[in-house]
């Protein structure tokens, strides 16, 4: 993986990433706790307010949980189990099974697939594995609490070839990785230093902490066999408060930038990393012919859908889960207004506290907290906090909690990204070929490249992201008639090809 590559496999072996299993429900040391129903559970006839109790690596304790749990990982087990030794094959029997698949499921919502029967047996080659086969109060269970893990609702209008690509090529599930940061970081290039981009801004100081340990490696360290770092480098040049307002063809073929405040920059090339609604919110294009930039591109990118979220994180006081004569767990799962709390800890040279993401939602759920400021959720989900914890274990999770150092995070909010992950509808694959193929088969003649998550098909992951970056760098170098220097590659031979549909 290439994430893998640059956290691993080219740093000084002193300076390795250090990776931890992500606190997802069910995966949490601290144990999970569930909370339904004002806490009377599925069927409603628990005699008083309790969590769910979801021990480390184990099954939830509830049947009704562990059946639509059942349901769920039976539908997965089924398709991956037929489609495994066919897809590692990586011949055209792949290629023609999952076309037949795309042509079922993508006209489907994740819904269709929740509802659509499951089948036993693969006996007619058609691209149908079937779905998950539950009735109506069996789906309604699954948008409100998951399988244990949290409602499934933000899904439910969502393609269901988002579902299939992410959970049958090893997106999530209990294997997600959180990355701590870097070992040994503090001798690492401009370690807490102060530094600016081109324009003189003040930037983060490297700290080579979480997933951004990633980008502040690739941009402050010196790639192999290379005298500086692209930070160091007088031609990387680096501005991250300069709003670009307009991009321009020139008959020359170069791109001029003009920015928010009027200067214009002439490029030879430019790629596009800011999500489809941030860029149709922000940004004219004009100068480009039908043959560089088509209509249907600029459509697919101005109609595709982004999913809303929020998130309000706190600093912890301590690590509350370790302590001896506690009962919270470390993971809440609700089908209340806050939906899931997740608290994490690094550990690291000195003790880490932790923090807790106290109020994760999506969708609908994150869009009833929109008329409300920081300050007045904040008040909102501290309330909620405390009395499912208060009600159902006898103790106060707020007392944890350094409530007055709140961060929110609502990306509808947000104007470099207006929306969170590109989380399409049905019916949507044409408007995914061409934003997964547009750098292939339009940017050598545009100058203009697309990148980033919003341009893949696996929504809301940092791989595609990553992915897509570089997939934008290896045409680049293609059409510039670039050399790889990796033995045996021919880049027409062996590099993948998006197939004109």
């Amino acid at each position: 993986m290439p994430a893998e590559y640059y956290l691993q496999a080219e740093v000084d072996p002193q300076h390795k990433a250090v990776c931890h299993q992500f606190p997802n429900p069910g995966s949490a040391p601290g144990n999970t706790g569930i909370y339904l129903n004002e806490g009377l559970g599925p069927r409603v006839d628990f005699p008083r307010p309790a969590l769910i109790d979801w021990p480390y690596g184990q099954q939830p304790a509830n049947a009704d949980i562990q059946y639509l749990a059942a349901k769920a990982t039976r539908f997965v087990t089924f398709v991956t189990d037929y489609i495994k030794d066919i897809y590692v094959e990586n011949s055209q029997r792949w290629t023609e099974l999952w076309q037949k698949m795309v042509a079922h499921y993508q006209s489907m919502t994740f819904d269709d697939l929740v509802m659509a029967p499951a089948m036993n047996v693969y006996a007619v080659d058609d691209g149908n594995f079937g779905g998950f086969g539950m009735n109506a109060d069996e789906a309604n269970l699954l948008y409100t609490i998951g399988t244990g893990d949290g409602s499934w609702g933000a899904f439910y209008s969502i393609g269901a070839l988002w579902f299939l690509r992410c959970t049958l090529f090893g997106f999530g599930g209990s294997n997600l990785q959180t990355v701590s940061g870097y070992a040994a970081a503090e001798s690492m290039p401009f370690y807490g230093m102060p530094v600016q981009d081109s324009a003189g801004n003040p930037l983060p100081s490297p700290t080579y902490r979480g997933i951004q340990s990633l980008v502040e490696y690739l941009f402050f360290a010196k790639a192999p066999q290379q005298p500086q770092s692209l930070y160091e480098s007088d031609r990387a040049r680096l501005f991250t408060r300069t709003a670009i307002a307009r991009i321009h063809r020139r008959d020359d073929g170069r791109i001029e930038l003009h920015t928010a405040g009027g200067q214009m920059e002439i490029y030879d090339e430019v790629f596009v990393s800011a999500s489809q609604w941030a860029t149709q919110m922000s940004m004219q294009f004009s100068g480009f012919s039908q043959a560089q930039l088509p209509q249907r591109k600029i459509t697919a990118s101005h109609t595709q859908h982004n999913i809303s979220s929020c998130k309000l994180f706190f600093p912890l006081r301590e690590q509350y889960w370790l302590r001896t004569d506690n009962r919270i767990p470390q993971v809440l799962v609700t089908d209340t207004f806050i939906q899931d709390a997740y608290a994490l800890a690094w550990q690291g040279p000195e003790r880490d506290p932790g923090v807790i993401l106290a109020s994760y939602t999506w969708e609908d759920d994150s869009l009833k907290l929109l008329p409300y400021d920081e300050k007045a959720l904040v008040q909102k989900v501290l309330e909620k906090l405390r009395q499912i914890t208060v009600e159902t274990v006898g103790q106060d999770i707020t007392a944890y909690i350094a409530q007055d150092r709140p961060v929110m995070i609502q990306w509808i909010r947000e104007p470099g990204y207006n929306g969170c992950a590109k989380l399409y509808r049905q019916r949507d694959e044409a408007a995914n070929f061409i934003d997964l193929s547009y750098n292939q088969d339009f940017a050598g003649q545009s100058h203009l490249y697309f990148v980033g998550e919003n341009y893949g098909v696996e929504g809301g992951w940092t791989e595609p992201a990553l992915r897509s970056a570089i997939d934008a760098v290896m045409q680049w170098l293609h059409q510039h008639q670039g050399r790889f220097m990796v033995q045996d590659f021919d880049f027409d031979r062996d590099y993948p090809r998006w197939s004109i549909r």
